[in-house]
């Protein structure tokens, strides 16, 4: 799928247990009301405790012993599995900036830089980064090599078993109680991002049996019959995504790049046009809509589009021009 017409899956998870002010008030009554009594609930909201802190080891750790106590405990496994979730995307984030770091010393030092050298610099604790170079089994070195950058080996390292631990800890959920969307909607999630489309399907069309209504739900599993190239049936999801949502730009742009794979250019250009009318600056949609007109050999249409996107974003209006004028 080409970058320029791929975008993110939209994560529609925002109920209670995502809203940490008022999370955070429910915490501190469970654990005042459960002080005296060491039971799954009191572990269970030690959890929810670190983790609305964003203390995703330390949450994880209360959730088991939660389990423990009680393996049934519904509400602990299915934060189990946020938790690791949570915790690989903030893994993540922080390599990211630990590599920018690193690479940044590298230059002004002209050596490897130290562990205390990158804390300070970073702005965490020395302990931090020792526990993420420790995590990732490799020397401190943040050089390039050759063929693969090592950011993305701790990328993939940390994020795949994170990953997996969710997506374990969801299906555990989902298997003592098949009627909990949620914990299908994030194994649907994972699954995509895992690039295993076939299960990312299975896992949103229960989400559909048990809630039809679910946010985005139709968004995400149009896309991911897109991957498929299951495109008459990413048609249909995505129309009801527009139904769902009609102000939705993105249903109707993605409504838009499956009919342009069937090569039905007028109804591509109609979702592109919808898409545009709601969100006026839509890169994508100018650029798609350029594309489809140079296919249909009208030029000047496809100009008109170049001209827009100059404003919007240069990067993608010289990739049109190219295209126009190859």
């Amino acid at each position: 799928m080409n970058e320029n017409k791929k975008l993110i899956i939209k994560n529609s998870y925002d109920l209670l247990r995502f809203n940490p002010k008022v999370r955070k008030e429910l915490v501190i009554r469970g654990l005042n009301a459960l002080t005296e009594v060491r039971d799954a609930d009191f572990y269970f909201f030690k959890g929810e405790e670190h983790r609305i802190k964003g203390e995703y080891n330390e949450a994880i750790s209360y959730y088991e012993k939660a389990l423990q106590n009680d393996s049934e405990h519904i509400d602990a496994l299915f934060c189990l599995g946020l938790a690791y979730y949570c915790r690989g995307l903030y893994a993540v984030e922080t390599i990211k900036k630990l590599v920018k770091v690193s690479r940044h010393l590298l230059q002004e030092l002209r050596r490897e830089p130290t562990y205390k050298e990158v804390a300070e610099n970073m702005k965490i604790p020395l302990e931090k980064v020792r526990k993420i170079i420790k995590l990732a089994q490799k020397p401190v070195s943040l050089e390039v090599q050759k063929g693969k950058e090592k950011e993305s080996y701790f990328v993939d390292f940390i994020k795949k078993d994170d990953e997996d631990s969710a997506i374990e800890s969801f299906r555990k959920v989902t298997q003592k109680d098949p009627q909990h969307a949620d914990a299908f909607f994030y194994l649907g999630w994972l699954y995509h991002t895992k690039g295993d489309y076939e299960k990312t399907v299975e896992a949103y069309q229960e989400v559909i049996r048990i809630n039809p209504n679910y946010t985005y739900i139709y968004y995400n599993l149009g896309w991911a019959y897109g991957e498929l190239e299951k495109y008459q049936e990413a048609i249909s999801a995505f129309e009801e995504a527009v139904k769902q949502n009609p102000e939705d730009a993105d249903a109707h742009y993605s409504l838009g790049w499956t009919y342009s794979q069937l090569k039905d250019y007028e109804k591509a250009i109609e979702s592109f046009k919808q898409a545009i009318s709601i969100q006026p600056d839509y890169t994508f949609a100018h650029y798609s809509l350029g594309m489809i007109y140079l296919v249909q050999g009208d030029r000047s249409a496809a100009l008109d589009e170049y001209k827009i996107l100059k404003d919007l974003d240069q990067k993608t209006a010289d990739q049109l021009f190219d295209m126009i004028y190859k």
